[in-house]
């Protein structure tokens, strides 16, 4: 998906780029407008003036890892058991507006079952499909390696610490990333902006220059909340949505470099 730069004068794409326009109209238009002008030439900075980024801010699962249909695939295994039916466009819609497992569960049942048991039981199948089959998406560690020799990376996710300490143990993955944020460090998951807002702290970034990459809707809701550019990686399993908004939707992570001039 790729549209001609948008115009206007420089006074007006300062106005819209700006952190707290975009999310003005992230509250009041959705993604498509809150991203504000879009540079879609390849150039390592992505800036109107040639300004360089220097933080990449990544994703986790559906980046690195297939998980995403996995963690989908525990989740509706579970809730079955419970006699509670979950389709994976309902999953993906409440995923999408920040409502997880509570929402579904008390939509079908209302305060009639324990959600901390069906959360350890959905974990505990979740861990059990992660041990037995291969998840790892081609390309990811080769683009960190070129990418970490100028930028400087931290790893956005929302899955608790366990599970991607389970999926990289024991090889170099996380010492690409100067900090890891995950769901347990933050009040409020994606799509809000604290995860991203909580990574650029930590590594003394600003938005103008960093760029996200993401691979879901509640993650390019939360990068651009915080006033970030994002791209899009397409998944399989996320391929009904266009990612309005996205700087440029991918179809493989290795082509991330070209985009970055690197």
């Amino acid at each position: 998906m790729r549209r001609d730069r948008l115009r206007g004068d420089a006074g007006r794409r300062d106005r819209l780029q700006s952190p707290a326009r975009r999310r003005s109209l992230l509250r009041r238009h959705g993604p498509a407008h809150a991203q504000g002008p879009v540079d879609r030439r390849q150039g390592r900075g992505l800036g109107r003036r040639g300004v360089d980024i220097d933080f990449v801010l990544w994703d986790h699962d559906g980046i690195f890892v297939d998980t995403e249909r996995w963690f989908f695939e525990a989740t509706r295994s579970t809730l079955r058991d419970f006699d509670i039916e979950l389709s994976q466009h309902h999953w993906l819609d409440c995923q999408a507006q920040g409502l997880g497992l509570r929402k579904v569960v008390s939509a079908s049942r209302g305060d009639q079952v324990d959600l901390t048991q069906i959360r350890r039981l959905r974990d505990d199948l979740y861990e059990e499909l992660l041990e037995n089959n291969d998840v790892l998406i081609d390309g990811g560690t080769d683009v960190l390696a070129l990418l970490g020799k100028r930028l400087r990376m931290a790893l956005v996710t929302m899955s608790p610490r366990r599970f991607v300490d389970q999926l990289h143990g024991g090889t170099s993955f996380l010492s690409h990333f100067e900090h890891v944020v995950t769901g347990e460090d933050c009040s409020q998951g994606k799509p809000h902006p604290e995860p991203y807002l909580r990574a650029m702290a930590m590594l003394g970034a600003t938005p103008r220059r960093s760029v996200a990459v993401e691979d879901s809707m509640r993650g390019l809701t939360s990068a651009i909340s915080a006033g970030l550019r994002c791209f899009v990686v397409r998944s399989e399993f996320m391929a009904t949505y266009d990612f309005e908004g996205a700087c440029a939707v991918l179809d493989d992570i290795r082509e991330l470099p070209s985009h970055l001039a690197i």
